[in-house]
């Protein structure tokens, strides 16, 4: 685990899937002037490969498999400096190596520590032989999951919600890309508000929905950019930024090139039961009618809707005594997103791209011609 090695200091567990784990910690890079050091959070996914040492109780991924979701990164990554289509809104990849070796003891010990707290549904890492295969995936630390991190400000919960549809909008009209897998699991938040904000009365949006303190100063929203189909489109944070993370089981095209995962070949995938989330898998089957092939973007729609339903029906924890100026506030965004849910529902929208063109929730977020230089 040579490419782990030197950032022993401060590494820590922080999430794992039925692929392998993940990891937090400090990379140091020259800055873009070359004449200092710069150091930067990263994750790091690592994945057994190619091993006849069963993981979970299944077969480890072979090289076919994990080639996909590289590509699939690395052809997101490229989105942020898209001419006609650009986000920056999906996680961004720094490097991949393939590396040889057992399980280094100090990630051993980061494994444990989470297992202690959070206890963790994966094998131990002591089953794997000296002479494993990983696959070692660096990206820009994106946050926590969403799943952990609902805010609590509504004006916060339709931007997350904005961001992720202008994101999918961008990927389906590049690469006609799919994410097939979008639960709230997969979408990270990471918070661009001071804990210290102005009023008490919203940490989310105290400070962002124009109140300076009574200052008499105005104050501008921070936003998040896009650009779809050479249009600009600029969505207000409210203190939140969002990264779209797990392309495992998506779907593009590039150069004439395409990249998916027959999802018919895993029919557990579509029994599950109990939430929402389940019930998507089967309903893109349903509309793609098994074509996993295919160019299919009412799938994020269908993503789109799950996540709304989770952003609505979350507890709040909003504070009692609001202001009546915060609380009508508060009460203007709950209702685009109780709308914006019930037209996803029941729409005829055909993909994300569609939506983010036609529904008012996003149109408003278009810039005039003259401010969209960017």
């Amino acid at each position: 685990m040579i490419a782990l090695s030197r950032r022993r200091k401060g590494i820590v567990k922080i999430g794992e899937g039925c692929f392998g784990e993940v990891f937090r910690t400090v990379a140091s890079t020259n800055s873009s002037t070359g004449d200092e050091t710069v150091e930067q959070i990263v994750a790091i996914k690592l994945v057994p490969i190619e091993g006849k040492v069963l993981f979970n109780g299944d077969s480890q991924k072979s090289f076919n498999e994990v080639l996909s979701e590289v590509i699939v990164s690395k052809e997101l990554t490229a989105l942020s400096i898209g001419l006609c289509n650009r986000t920056e809104s999906f996680v961004q990849l720094k490097s991949v190596n393939l590396v040889q070796g057992s399980f280094p003891t100090y990630l051993t010990k980061a494994w444990e520590k989470y297992h202690r707290e959070k206890e963790s549904e994966n094998d131990h890492p002591r089953i794997f032989p000296k002479d494993q295969l990983w696959l070692v995936i660096e990206s820009v630390f994106g946050g926590s999951a969403l799943e952990n991190n609902v805010p609590t400000c509504p004006a916060a919960r339709l931007s997350v919600l904005r961001q992720v549809a202008f994101a999918l909008a961008v990927a389906e009209a590049e690469l006609k890309f799919e994410h097939r897998d979008l639960h709230w699991g997969n979408v990270l938040i990471h918070r661009t508000t001071s804990k210290t904000s102005i009023s008490q009365d919203c940490v989310s949006c105290s400070s962002l929905h124009g109140d300076d303190g009574g200052r008499g100063e105005k104050v501008e929203l921070p936003s998040i950019h896009f650009r779809l189909q050479n249009r600009h489109y600029q969505v207000p944070s409210f203190g939140c930024s969002v990264v779209i993370i797990d392309f495992t089981l998506s779907r593009l095209e590039q150069n004439g090139g395409l990249v998916y995962v027959n999802l018919s070949a895993d029919p557990a995938l579509f029994e599950s039961k109990g939430d929402y989330q389940f019930d998507i898998y089967r309903l893109m089957r349903s509309h793609n009618r098994d074509r996993w092939d295919l160019f299919s973007p009412k799938t994020n729609l269908l993503w789109l809707h799950y996540l709304a339903t989770k952003l609505h029906f979350s507890p709040s924890g909003l504070p009692t005594d609001s202001s009546d100026s915060v609380s009508a506030f508060h009460l203007g965004y709950t209702r685009q997103l109780v709308s914006l849910e019930c037209d996803l529902r029941l729409s005829d929208y055909v993909s994300a791209s569609d939506l983010v063109q036609r529904h008012p929730v996003f149109t408003e977020c278009l810039r005039k011609s003259r401010d969209a230089v960017r």
